[in-house]
């Protein structure tokens, strides 16, 4: 079995450590400084774990040359939370072909989910899952009908609004307007007219956390003050940094802990351990790592001492709300892992959680 001897299994990734994605890379500081205790107490059923993480600048071809090197040279037993849609995409093929397992990848894009892939577990909710936690709080809650869609066009934004559309559709509310933008645009001036213009009492935002920041700006100049209602990939402190006191009051799909959540046992663990392997500051992203380690390990924990492709799968596949940073599902018919989630607030520089966990299917 490649990547597996008596006492070594080889795991592998591929992220982003320097150019303009290059905060992603602060997960393989997550995956290393959890595995280092785990090698200390003497590994997983005798075997410790080597971790080589190659650096793709979030390009899909680099990410090719790295994966080929990881499967070839480097003969991996299993890849662990990799970043990027497109970069995952570009070498699922591949993957496929070699019969490599891919645990907790770093995207929330459908089309690795549905249907079920094999060897794919993701890592993240689907964003039509978040989409559908955001729509459900809005008609529920917050007693909204008129919705608007404010997406990045692309696999991101549009599984989004696919999401936002037919859980719209199931809820009874109604989606006013479909707006969307390019990662390369520099003002959303035309976007926040329309939403106002549609009469959106409620948006909701598939974008950067940047482009979310430039919209929540352009409406509070025009004096439309809706609710939004975003996607988790924009809860960040930056921003609180880049939109200022537009981004008040704001909602965020979430479905796991963060590091100000002390209380929870896993965020709790971290903070307690993880300062005695990496000396730079803690981040939201280290603790993502973490977390993602923590799920492959347990696996292969459970797989026990003849450990395989399969056998691994097989532990996959029995994983029932197993408490990562919140609950984890994966069976034979579903790899998507995140089933519900709940809401943060951004109230002053918190994000509040606001609600108890809301069914995301």
């Amino acid at each position: 079995m490649p990547g597996v001897t008596a006492d070594t299994v080889v795991v592998g990734t591929f992220m982003p450590l320097s150019g303009p994605a290059a905060a992603w890379g602060e997960l393989a500081k997550g995956l290393n400084a959890y595995f280092t205790p785990v090698n200390e107490q003497g590994g997983v059923n005798g075997r410790k774990f080597k971790f080589i993480v190659e650096d793709d600048q979030y390009q899909p071809s680099r990410s090719v040359a790295a994966v080929k090197k990881l499967v070839e040279q480097d003969q991996v037993f299993a890849l662990v939370a990799p970043v990027g849609t497109s970069n995952l995409t570009a070498v699922r093929d591949y993957l496929k072909q070699h019969g490599v397992p891919v645990v907790a990848y770093m995207n929330g894009a459908t089309k690795f989910s549905e249907p079920v892939d094999p060897l794919l577990f993701a890592g993240l909710m689907s964003y039509k899952r978040g989409a559908n936690l955001l729509v459900r709080y809005a008609v529920e809650a917050l007693k909204i009908t008129k919705l608007g869609v404010f997406y990045q066009n692309d696999d991101f934004g549009r599984d989004g609004l696919e999401g936002a559309k037919a859980a719209a559709a199931a809820m009874g509310a109604q989606i006013v307007a479909e707006v969307s933008y390019a990662p390369a645009d520099v003002s959303v001036a035309a976007q926040a007219l329309r939403l106002k213009e549609a009469g959106a009492e409620g948006v909701l935002i598939w974008s950067t956390v940047k482009h979310a920041a430039l919209l929540m700006q352009e409406a509070q100049k025009i004096g439309y003050k809706p609710k939004w209602l975003a996607s988790a990939v924009v809860t960040s402190p930056s921003l609180i940094e880049l939109a200022g006191d537009a981004a008040q009051g704001a909602y965020f799909a979430a479905y796991s802990a963060t590091v100000t959540d002390t209380d929870h046992p896993v965020v709790k663990e971290f903070l307690e351990l993880y300062p005695k392997y990496e000396k730079t500051p803690i981040t939201p992203t280290n603790l993502t790592g973490w977390a993602a380690a923590r799920l492959f390990v347990e696996p292969v924990r459970r797989a026990g001492p003849d450990l395989t492709r399969e056998s691994l799968i097989a532990a996959l596949e029995s994983m029932q709300d197993f408490q990562s940073l919140g609950p984890v599902t994966y069976t034979k018919d579903d790899h998507s892992g995140y089933k519900q989630g709940f809401i943060r607030q951004l109230q002053g520089q918190q994000f509040v959680r606001v609600s108890d966990w809301i069914p995301a299917e």
